[in-house]
């Protein structure tokens, strides 16, 4: 799934619509860290894949229940 998009290749909506909301995700990148906050499936949780910044990213884990999500660049 792209950020502000609701699926990619991973992920079958079945045709249904996904809502949408703000999520706050720390970025890990060779030991430096981003934070942004984009427009995310409300069921984004680990394990789910997003494009960010030109490249894909694999969601690691969370923080704060699922109100903040760890995302890792994909291994190519």
């Amino acid at each position: 799934m792209h950020a502000r998009k609701s699926t990619d290749s991973s992920g079958d909506t079945g045709g249904r619509r996904l809502r949408c909301r703000p999520r706050v995700v720390i970025f890990n990148l060779s030991g430096d860290a981003e934070v942004e906050v984009l427009e995310l499936p409300e069921e984004t949780c680990p394990g789910h894949r997003i494009c960010h910044g030109g490249r894909y990213w694999v969601i690691t884990g969370s923080r704060t229940g699922t109100r903040v999500l760890i995302a890792e660049p994909e291994a190519n």
